[in-house]
C-alpha cells in the first residue's frame, strides 16, 4: 500500500504504480510475485503472494542464524537481483527486513 494514502500527491501515485508495474514483469523462483496494482476510496495498493516466513531482520535479531539453504537471496547466485538488474529493474532498498526466509527457500 502507498504510505502517504489518499495524501499522496501525483508524483507519489505514478512512481508507486510505475515501481509496482516493473515488479509485476519479474518472473523468478525467488522473488514475490505481484498479481493486482490498483486503487480503492483514495488508497493505492499491490497485492502480493502470502509469504510464510520471516524477515531476515528478526531471524538475525534473535541471534540464532539460518541454515545456509535459507541465508537470502541476494547472497547465493543466481540471484533474483541479477535477475531484476536483467530486466532493467533496481532495487533501492537492499536489506534484512526486505528480505526474508521461509522453511524451504529465501526471497527479496
Amino acid at each position: 500500500m502507498l504510505i502517504a494514502g489518499e495524501h499522496a500527491s501525483e508524483a507519489d501515485v505514478r512512481r508507486f504504480t510505475r515501481e509496482a508495474q516493473s515488479l509485476a514483469r519479474l518472473r523468478h523462483p525467488r522473488i514475490v510475485p505481484i498479481h493486482d496494482i490498483g486503487e480503492v476510496a483514495g488508497r493505492h495498493y499491490s497485492a502480493w503472494d502470502f509469504i510464510d516466513g520471516q524477515p531476515l531482520s528478526r531471524i538475525l535479531a534473535s541471534g540464532s542464524s539460518p541454515p545456509p539453504r535459507r541465508w537470502p537471496s541476494w547472497s547465493r547466485p543466481p540471484t533474483p537481483v541479477a535477475a531484476a538488474h536483467g530486466r532493467g529493474v533496481i532495487h533501492r532498498d537492499i536489506k534484512p527486513a526486505t528480505s526474508c526466509s521461509t522453511p524451504t527457500a529465501a526471497c527479496t
